[in-house]
C-alpha cells in the first residue's frame, strides 16, 4: 500500500521482523539507553554483505515521501547514541506519537 515492499520482491514476514526489530528496541522497554556500541552493531548488522540484513535491507524500499523523517529520525537516533541518552522512550513515543500504543499496554490482558 505505502510502497515499502515492491510487488517483484519475496520477503517473508520473519525475514522483515528480524531486520526491523533491533530498530524498534528502545520503544519496547520501560527504558533504554542509546549508545555508541548500539547504533555501531546497527550499522554493521545492516551493511556487512555477510549478514542477513544486508540481503533484507536490500528488498526493502523507502519511498520518496518517506525520505525526510527517515533522515530526521536517523539523525536523531545518531544523536542519541552519540549523548549516551537513556529514558523511557516507549512512554515518550506514546505521548508524543498519535496511535503509538507501548508494548506492555497491548499486551495486558484485557
Amino acid at each position: 500500500e505505502h510502497g515499502f515492499i515492491k510487488d517483484a520482491v519475496d520477503i517473508s514476514a520473519d525475514e522483515l521482523r528480524e531486520y526491523l526489530s533491533p530498530f524498534i528496541a528502545p520503544a519496547l522497554t520501560e527504558r533504554f539507553q542509546f549508545s555508541r556500541t548500539w547504533i555501531r552493531a546497527q550499522f554493521a548488522r545492516i551493511n556487512d554483505p555477510r549478514q542477513p540484513g544486508y540481503t533484507t535491507m536490500l528488498k526493502v524500499n523507502l519511498p520518496p515521501e518517506y525520505l525526510l523523517i527517515h533522515r530526521v529520525w536517523l539523525g536523531g537516533i545518531g544523536v542519541l547514541s552519540q549523548l549516551g541518552a537513556d529514558a523511557p522512550f516507549a512512554a515518550i513515543l506514546a505521548e508524543s506519537l498519535p496511535g503509538f500504543e507501548p508494548a506492555t499496554a497491548r499486551d495486558e490482558p484485557a
